[in-house]
């Protein structure tokens, strides 16, 4: 009777290892599936924000060339190279209203010219998107009587940083 009983301790002892091995198996199986599901969703929001990065800069480059602060008085799609100037100074001086973005001017004709209106993005890879404006300068005839802009042609860049 005592051996009876000392196999049936055994076979139960055998029985909770067995559960209890099966249990850490399901725990460990839990957690990789886990692991596994945060890095699709870390990953969906990677590409989400790239996608919101993507927009802002497109919007950034039409609010850019239309901003009274640096277009022409009357055109549209046009930077005035005064103001361009102007605000580059005052970037250097604190004025941060383009956060996380990389701004520049680059002149492409008649002669290639660049111009960094800000830094502002963080380190790291980033992408640039552009457009075509003209950098125009307000020009004066000999007399002074008569004010015309002098247009050139160039693009637009704003720089975001990808993830």
């Amino acid at each position: 009777m005592a051996k009876i009983k000392q196999d049936n301790s055994k076979k139960a002892q055998i029985k909770i290892q067995e559960t209890a091995f099966f249990l850490l198996a399901l725990v460990f199986l839990f957690v990789i599936v886990l692991i596994f599901y945060s890095n699709i969703q870390v990953a969906k929001l990677y590409e989400e924000y790239n996608k919101l990065q993507e927009e802002r800069a497109i919007s950034m480059l039409s609010k850019l060339s239309e901003m009274p602060e640096l277009s022409c008085l009357g055109r549209t799609k046009c930077i005035d190279y005064d103001k361009m100037e102007a605000m580059k100074e005052l970037a250097k001086n604190g004025y941060a209203i383009w956060k996380g973005f990389d701004i520049t001017i680059e002149r492409v004709y008649p002669e290639k010219e660049v111009y960094d209106l800000y830094k502002g993005a963080k380190k790291g890879v980033s992408k640039t998107y552009s457009t075509f404006v003209s950098l125009c300068e307000l020009k004066y005839d000999e007399e002074n009587v008569y004010s015309y802009y002098d247009c050139d042609i160039a693009r637009l860049h704003v720089s975001v940083t990808k993830k």
